[in-house]
């Protein structure tokens, strides 16, 4: 059976860009929790269904134990608490450090 994918393009997930991390706070206030293909569809575009699926579990646990383990910061810092009703921020509220 032949490789479909060669060695030299296996890698690592592509992180999150802060643009993108602000389409999915926009989406998830609008559609909510669950329709990640929705928001995949409407909101990051750049991104899979699964891959915004496993970026809001990611969230979401972070959200509910903001202080374990953090050694950085992270987009997943940043929450829907942190922007207007209605807009989106063009700067993120924290610093890379």
């Amino acid at each position: 059976m032949i490789n479909p994918v060669p060695i030299g393009e296996i890698r690592a997930g592509i992180p999150w860009t802060e643009e993108e991390h602000r389409k999915f706070l926009d989406g998830l206030r609008q559609l909510g929790k669950g329709d990640w293909r929705g928001m995949s569809k409407s909101f990051v575009t750049t991104r899979t269904a699964t891959q915004v699926a496993s970026h809001a579990q990611k969230y979401f646990l972070r959200q509910t134990n903001p202080g374990k383990k953090k050694r950085r910061a992270s987009l997943f810092d940043v929450g829907i608490a942190d922007f207007g009703d209605h807009q989106v921020s063009t700067s993120m509220p924290f610093h890379w450090f």
